[in-house]
C-alpha cells in the first residue's frame, strides 16, 4: 500500500516544453500565414478540447470532495491536498481498470487534479485514450505530450517509479491550471529543456 504514496516518477520542475497558460506556439501559429494548415491547426486545438472537459471522469475542477462517492484515502499531497482513490471506477477507465489506476488529488476538499497511472507496456492504450478526450496534443518530448488551456492542462509521460527509480511508469494527470501549479514538484511531469538551453553553453 505503501507504494501508492507517491503518484509522479521523478522529483522535477514544470514542464518548460508545454507553457503555462494559453499554449504561445498555438498563438503565434494562428497569427501567422500558415495557420490554416493541418499542422497548425492540431497544435492550436491542444488546449481547447481539455479547457472544454475542464475535469476528468464526469467531475469538473473545483467540485466539493462530498460530490465524490466510495473515495479511498490514500495520503496526503502537497499543503492542503489529499489522494484519493474510487473503490469502484467507471466509464472507460473503470473497464480498464486495473491495468490503469485512477487518482484523485482534492486541495481544501475541492477537486484539482486527477492521475491515471499504469506500467509502461500500457503507455499506448493511455495515450490513445488521451487523445480520444483531448486531440493530439503537443510533443514536447520523446514519449511525452501536453495539452494545455487556459483553464486546465492534461501532461502524458514515462518515468521510473518514485518507491525504487527502476521501473517505468506512464502517467497521465489532468489538473486544473492553480491545481497544477500547487502540486509537489515530483507529481508533474518531467522538465524539458528549451531550445535555448540546449544551445547555451555549458557553465564552468
Amino acid at each position: 500500500m505503501r507504494s501508492l504514496l507517491y503518484l509522479a516518477g521523478v522529483s522535477l520542475l514544470v514542464a518548460a516544453g508545454c507553457s503555462s497558460g494559453a499554449d504561445k506556439t498555438a498563438a503565434a501559429q494562428q497569427n501567422s500565414p500558415s495557420a490554416t494548415s493541418p499542422t497548425s491547426a492540431l497544435v492550436a486545438d491542444a488546449g481547447q478540447r481539455v479547457d472544454s472537459l475542464n475535469g476528468m471522469q464526469s467531475h469538473t475542477f473545483g467540485e466539493p470532495r462530498t460530490n465524490f462517492s466510495k473515495l479511498l484515502s490514500i495520503e496526503p499531497g502537497g499543503p492542503g491536498q489529499y489522494i484519493y482513490l474510487r473503490e469502484h471506477e467507471t466509464g472507460w477507465f473503470g473497464l480498464h481498470s486495473p491495468p490503469l489506476v485512477v487518482f484523485y488529488v482534492f486541495q481544501r476538499d475541492k477537486f484539482i487534479s486527477c492521475l491515471v497511472r499504469t506500467k509502461q507496456e500500457n503507455a499506448p492504450l493511455l495515450l490513445g485514450q488521451a487523445q480520444h478526450l483531448f486531440g493530439p496534443g503537443k510533443l514536447v518530448a520523446e514519449g511525452q505530450y501536453c495539452w494545455n488551456g487556459q483553464r486546465a492542462r492534461a501532461d502524458f509521460w514515462t518515468a521510473p517509479d518514485y518507491t525504487d527509480g527502476q521501473r517505468l511508469k506512464t502517467y497521465l494527470r489532468v489538473s486544473s491550471q492553480a491545481g497544477f501549479a500547487a502540486l509537489r514538484p515530483r507529481d508533474q511531469p518531467p522538465r524539458v529543456m528549451t531550445e535555448a538551453e540546449m544551445q547555451a553553453p555549458a557553465q564552468r
